[in-house]
């Protein structure tokens, strides 16, 4: 453990919960690495993307979860959260969206809320 930060090489520290990392957009690129790194850092990855098949492979060779999840779905980020619980140390939010604002409404909840634009999305011509 470093006496500096209190933290053990694999992330945790005494007595405590390992740190737990988010990362959507798993299934593949720079989110499939990006988890594995983040796994042998020693962080909880909860692996999300649309490709089940994929993240669940992922987070079995890694030790993680996976949660599949298509990130312009209320429910589905909802069921996402549920899964990472309290307390989320790291979110890596690299999923990629595409939402053309001219073409389309901007999605709502279940609740009939309108969803704020996603930060990663790139606009269509």
């Amino acid at each position: 453990m470093s006496e500096q930060t209190g933290q053990h090489t694999d992330g945790t520290t005494q007595g405590d919960r390992r740190p737990v990392a988010v990362v959507t957009g798993a299934s593949s690129g720079i989110g499939e690495a990006s988890a594995r790194q983040l796994a042998a850092a020693g962080f909880d990855v909860v692996c999300a993307a649309r490709r089940t098949e994929r993240i669940e492979a992922l987070a079995a060779e890694i030790g993680g979860r996976a949660v599949t999840c298509d990130v312009t779905q209320v429910e589905d980020v909802e069921r996402l959260a549920r899964e990472a619980g309290d307390q989320v140390d790291v979110l890596f939010n690299n999923a990629g969206v595409l939402w053309a604002p001219r073409r389309s409404p901007r999605p709502t909840s279940s609740t009939g809320a309108r969803c704020t634009r996603p930060t990663s999305s790139v606009p269509s011509r």
